[in-house]
């Protein structure tokens, strides 16, 4: 099956958690978390999830052992959620260089960036 996005995609990552499957969608205006019903995807408007809002979400990546969920924005940083159980709180807000991607290594949040490698201490 396929969904439908009104704004430009930027990325796409799909990840299994709790036991559940998703796909996470990055945007020009955030990122449309999707939970897959039967391995496909609903029309039901209560499996899916926006955050973000107004960002444009350039890369996607789920730290699995962190439940956190981490978004580069390009010229706006990067932005980190704690996804524990089923809910996402805003954990983190990272202003980088042109942020293309970013990876959690403990406490410390690696940011690949326009100007090269980017470290935040988050502890």
């Amino acid at each position: 099956s396929s969904d439908i996005y009104s704004e430009s995609i930027k990325s796409v990552y799909a990840i299994e958690k709790n036991m559940n499957d998703y796909v996470l969608t990055g945007t020009d205006n955030g990122c449309y978390i999707t939970l897959l019903e039967d391995g496909s995807f609903t029309d039901n408007p209560d499996n899916k999830l926006q955050i973000a809002n107004g960002f444009t979400v350039y890369d996607i990546f789920y730290d699995k052992s962190n439940d956190l969920l981490i978004l580069s924005c390009g010229n706006s940083g990067v932005l980190v959620y704690d996804w524990t159980g089923n809910n996402l709180t805003e954990y983190v807000r990272a202003y980088s260089s042109y942020a293309y991607s970013a990876r959690m290594k403990d406490d410390l949040l690696i940011v690949g960036t326009k100007n090269g490698l980017e470290l935040f201490n988050l502890e």
